[in-house]
């Protein structure tokens, strides 16, 4: 009889905590589908959102569809999250999407929430900020960067403006420490870059958390660490970035939270330089500290042989 009873007391205690088990395993299971559908919704939402964003006129220059890239974004988050016939749940999944970025070659927009009263009530509506420049303060100048080597710098003194290069400006402004070499002015660029971008989402997500409050939504939305390869990315070229934040899990009381950043790879081509020497041409490389003129680049090594230049032994092309 002892035995038993041991047995059932053995059994009223372990098959609660095996249950309990089985259904914690269970919704790990079913969160990590969640979380592979929602990444898969979201990564494939931001490449449209890329894919969008750059035209070109008749020109062949590059302008920046801001508006046909969020519409993309959107469109391709509903298709991935089913809700693309509900109208709704669209417009509180919008909710959740408290920034999205875009980086252009000389400045950054922010479309975000926004909230206006009327007599009817409280309504959400979403517009891009203003263009913002990646401005940096270095004692009495005000560098406005971009994100190739052009810059801008403003002598907030004498009034003077310079602009161009930052390997031409470097003779001008020897006051200004990281003109000197490439690793210091990347390293003053990245960080003013980063920095103003950080700022300016930093106000608009603490105005989200205002408006998410209006609509019952607790979720304290924050301004995550970015990963430095997802900084890379939106500092080097045209690039949108998406902050997803709070959106329940189904399955489990938790919430989904991500950064993602696609960037549209439309900087990263390389230009040459001809100069000439004893009479003799040779083409180099941009950073190459043999080029005093930049006026005239090239868009390859074998467009400036064909003019009969030969490559700097310096910078070796």
């Amino acid at each position: 009889m002892r035995i038993i009873s041991f047995a059932l007391m053995f059994l009223c205690f372990v098959l609660p905590q095996y249950f309990n088990a089985v259904a914690s395993d269970r919704a790990l299971a079913h969160t990590e589908k969640e979380r592979i559908i929602y990444n898969n919704a979201l990564d494939g939402a931001v490449e449209d959102a890329v894919s969008g964003l750059a035209e070109y006129d008749s020109g062949d220059e590059i302008y920046l569809n801001k508006d046909a890239a969020v519409e993309c974004f959107f469109q391709s988050l509903y298709s991935g999250f089913g809700i693309l016939e509900d109208e709704e749940r669209q417009e509180w999944m919008k909710l959740y999407v408290p920034i999205v970025l875009v980086t252009d070659k000389d400045g950054y927009y922010i479309y975000h929430n926004y909230q206006v009263t009327g007599d009817d009530g409280k309504h959400i509506y979403q517009e891009w900020s203003e263009k913002c420049a990646y401005s940096f303060v270095y004692q009495k100048y005000v560098c406005a960067f971009t994100l190739t080597n052009q810059l801008r710098v403003l002598d907030t003194e004498s009034g003077s403006c310079y602009e161009g290069d930052f390997h031409d400006l470097k003779g001008q402004l020897p006051e200004i420490p990281f003109l000197d070499s490439d690793a210091s002015y990347q390293t003053v660029r990245q960080m003013a870059v980063a920095d103003c971008i950080s700022e300016s989402m930093e106000y608009y997500m603490n105005q989200h958390n205002r408006i998410a409050r209006d609509y019952g939504i607790s979720y304290q939305f924050f301004l995550p660490d970015i990963p430095d390869e997802d900084w890379a990315r939106t500092i080097s070229d045209v690039s949108v970035m998406v902050l997803f934040q709070g959106y329940p899990y189904e399955s489990i009381d938790g919430f989904y939270n991500r950064v993602e950043t696609s960037a549209a790879r439309i900087l990263k081509k390389k230009y040459y330089y001809i100069t000439r020497s004893d009479g003799v041409l040779y083409y180099h490389e941009s950073s190459c500290s043999k080029v005093t003129d930049r006026t005239v680049p090239y868009e390859s090594t074998k467009e400036c042989a064909a003019l009969g230049a030969y490559p700097c032994q310096d910078c070796t092309p």
